[in-house]
C-alpha cells in the first residue's frame, strides 16, 4: 500500500527530529505547510524557523525548518 504524503512527512519527522521545506520539494511534497498545520491540529508542537535565523549559510540559509518539540501521546481506548 502506498503511503500518503502526511505519512511520509511523519516518518521523516520521527526519524530525524524535524523536516525542511527543501527536503519535501525534492520528494515532490509541495504542501508541507498544510501537513504541518494538520499535525498541529492533532496536538504536535513544532519549532519553526528560517535558516538565516539560526545563522545557516548557503542554500540552508534560504530553507524553512520544522523541528519537533513534542508529539501527542497515543490515546488509550
Amino acid at each position: 500500500m502506498k503511503k500518503t504524503q502526511k505519512e511520509i512527512v511523519v516518518d521523516i519527522i520521527l526519524n530525524k527530529g524535524g523536516i525542511s521545506r527543501n527536503t519535501c520539494l525534492k520528494m515532490y511534497i509541495t504542501r508541507l505547510g498544510a501537513i504541518i498545520k494538520d499535525l498541529e491540529y492533532d496536538g504536535w508542537v513544532f519549532d519553526k524557523f528560517y535558516g538565516k535565523e539560526k545563522g545557516f549559510f548557503g542554500a540552508n540559509r534560504r530553507n524553512y525548518y520544522y523541528v519537533l518539540k513534542s508529539k501527542p501521546e497515543k490515546k488509550l481506548l
